[in-house]
């Protein structure tokens, strides 16, 4: 487990597939295909993750729907956390999701940390409602681009 003061870099890339040999690759792919992502076509599912050293810390995956973005998971590696990376995987996927045609965003979570992130973020609570694990309260986000 890294210590939370380490100098390494950590390295944001975009894509489909979470498998460092393949992110340029993929950056070049997703960019081509976002190209014609704004066709009918859509849903498309993109994603971000962060690396370091080649191995991966977190990710954040979404889908793309008409003119919403919606985030199916965002995870950070516990060592990881609380280091602004939560965020810069959000950006990245959000910048993806806009250059798309998405004009808001929207997340769940019953994890009470995620939402207090979101809301840092900026997201705006819209609506509680019974979470999966029983006792649990669901929040559904949302936040316009």
């Amino acid at each position: 487990m890294p210590p939370k003061s380490t100098c390494a870099e950590i390295v944001i890339c975009s894509g489909t597939a979470p498998n460092p040999a393949h992110w340029d690759r993929i950056e070049k792919e997703i960019n081509l295909i976002g190209l014609s992502m704004m066709s009918p076509s859509l849903p498309c599912q993109i994603g971000s993750y962060a690396s370091v050293e080649d191995t991966l810390i977190g990710g954040c995956n979404a889908l793309v729907l008409v003119n919403s973005l919606n985030i199916g998971s965002l995870w950070i590696t516990p060592a990881w956390r609380r280091q602004g990376i939560a965020c810069r995987l959000l950006d990245a996927v959000i910048a993806n999701g806009s250059r798309l045609g998405a004009n808001r965003v929207h997340i769940e979570t019953e994890i009470d940390t995620a939402k207090l992130l979101y809301e840092r973020y900026g997201f705006l609570r819209l609506a509680d409602f019974p979470g999966i694990v029983p006792g649990y309260v669901r929040t559904l986000f949302s936040i316009s681009l």
